[in-house]
């Protein structure tokens, strides 16, 4: 029965699996949706939209056959969303979206119009791309596109950091750090890459015959950057799942005492076993490694509708056995009257201003990232043995090269990088092995099996500690010294902008964008500041 346990847990894990979300960043894990009261940020805050309203899509979205009977259109607040018509308890389903009525595409899939985008041009096309070039064929249908009432709602642009100019960008001042000067550098190719596409879309008859310019891959791009998901494919019933599933049924049917009588009986059997074993490492190979083929790409109405918060707890739960698609309330519900929210997954300030196009100030999953590799290498002594001890693990190294700043503090993995390299010759001695008993015990309190840096989790010496908080506070003093302005000034510029001018102008997007950076860096001086360790 072994067997039979491992392949049911598989199977509940690909048949709960939540859906991941899709940015230009690359497909990173979304967790879902839901927001509350006037913490509620979304794409809409910063989006220029026109057409249909919000009723107007929620009357087209129920003669499709998209369920949304807990909410309706929230037309006194400044934003454009949905409210909670009555209490909604956790864990409801708030949409329940036909997967017919996603406009998807299947990741590695082969061109869905090849006489209009030939399969040599769209091949090499990244999925954002693909899904942009599907919207745009939809939006030219005009009439006989069954999306056309809910297109048409879609905004006519989305202030994100692509369309900024340089004057613009410089109010970002993404100028103290490399890892800035990066960010910047990445905004500035994004459009480039856009445009790259467009050359190579150029000769094609979807372009040429339906009179698509740069400006309308510029805006389906963004579109699909700003609202797009990805989630597992329905399983279809030749797939390893579906056919593992039936093998299992079927083994156990034949040990069933009506049928164990048959003189095939014990050799049906074991031939579902060997089945079973083939279809189970299928379907875990596909499932862990594989997403082409496996996943699709998908624009979503009406949960797009779903503004964001960060410290929304809800999913969009896309199980590869349903037809449909559901975005799923938190474990609080909402309150009736109190909008209805989404979570766009675990994003920093940066990527939400750079593909969405605003900032959420108390954006919980906010970070200020650095090179501590390249600071602490270039300003304080430390033994190239060490270095290179270091250097040999690439895990290590990449947590150094992308360290993260977040509201408690520093990665676990920078502070047990910086202990080993300002850690006592005694320390390094004691560190370097585990006995089995300090083994286990590290394996019961960090819950991860122990490895070279295990001992450097915990706490060292006074002057060890005092050595690392200085390199940690000497960063982040030497970058709030570098901007223009201070954390107070920038407040103060904010006040007096107060409601005076759109949640989409620039000028006070850049301001919330440096105050939620500030604001991490100083809470880095107050929390690491040598003169207040206690000894």
């Amino acid at each position: 029965m072994a067997h039979v346990r491992a392949w049911l847990l598989l199977l509940i894990h690909a048949a709960c699996t939540p859906a991941l979300a899709l940015h230009s960043d690359q497909a990173n894990t979304l967790s879902s949706a839901q927001r509350s009261g006037s913490n509620s940020i979304g794409a809409c805050d910063s989006d220029d939209y026109g057409g249909p309203s919000v009723a107007a899509i929620l009357s087209w979205a129920t003669k499709a056959g998209i369920q949304h009977r807990h909410f309706t259109d929230c037309s006194n607040t400044a934003v454009r969303g949905v409210v909670a018509q009555h209490d909604i308890p956790s864990k409801t389903a708030v949409v329940n979206l036909p997967r017919s009525l996603a406009l998807s595409i299947v990741m590695g899939q082969k061109s869905p119009f090849p006489s209009l985008v030939q399969e040599d041009v769209w091949k090499p096309c990244g999925e954002n791309v693909k899904l942009a070039l599907v919207l745009l064929r939809e939006a030219k249908r005009g009439q006989d596109s069954p999306w056309q009432l809910w297109i048409e709602s879609l905004p006519h642009e989305v202030a994100t950091l692509m369309h900024w100019s340089d004057k613009e960008l410089q109010q970002l001042q993404l100028d103290s750090t490399s890892t800035e000067k990066e960010f910047y550098s990445q905004i500035k190719q994004q459009l480039a890459d856009v445009t790259d596409d467009y050359r190579r879309l150029q000769s094609t008859p979807l372009v040429k015959d339906l009179d698509i310019s740069l400006q309308d891959l510029v805006w389906a791009s963004d579109m699909v950057t700003s609202r797009s998901f990805v989630y597992p494919k329905q399983e279809a019933w030749w797939s390893p799942l579906a056919v593992g599933t039936a093998v299992v049924i079927a083994g156990l049917a034949f040990k069933a005492p009506f049928i164990n009588r048959w003189q095939y009986s014990s050799q049906v059997s074991a031939g579902c076993r060997y089945a079973f074993t083939a279809c189970m490492a299928a379907a875990f190979f596909q499932n862990k490694y594989s997403t082409e083929g496996s996943h699709e790409v998908a624009l979503l109405p009406v949960i797009d509708l779903l503004n964001h918060n960060s410290t929304s707890q809800g999913e969009l739960q896309a199980s590869r056995f349903s037809s449909s698609l559901c975005a799923v309330s938190g474990p609080h519900g909402f309150a009736a009257g109190q909008e209805v929210t989404h979570s766009y997954g675990d994003k920093s300030n940066e990527m939400l201003l750079q593909f969405y196009g605003f900032v959420e100030m108390d954006n919980i999953n906010d970070i200020y990232m650095a090179d501590m590799y390249e600071w602490t290498k270039q300003r304080h002594n430390v033994s190239e043995e060490r270095w290179h001890f270091l250097e040999s693990d690439p895990l290590v190294m990449q947590a150094l090269h992308q360290a993260e700043l977040k509201k408690s503090g520093w990665s676990d993995a920078v502070m047990e990088s910086l202990r080993y390299l300002f850690a006592s010759e005694q320390e390094i001695e004691e560190g370097s092995a585990l006995d089995p008993l300090q083994w286990f015990q590290a394996l019961i309190k960090y819950r991860e099996i122990p490895n070279v840096m295990t001992a450097w989790k915990q706490e060292l010496s006074e002057k060890t500690e005092q050595q690392v908080f200085q390199v940690l506070h000497g960063f982040c003093s030497h970058v709030i010294a570098s901007k223009p302005t201070t954390l107070e000034a920038d407040k103060k510029q904010l006040e007096q902008v107060g409601a005076s001018i759109a949640n989409k102008d620039k000028s006070r997007l850049a301001l919330q964008y440096r105050i939620t950076k500030k604001k991490l860096l100083q809470s880095c001086v107050w929390q690491y500041d040598p003169a207040q360790m206690v000894p």
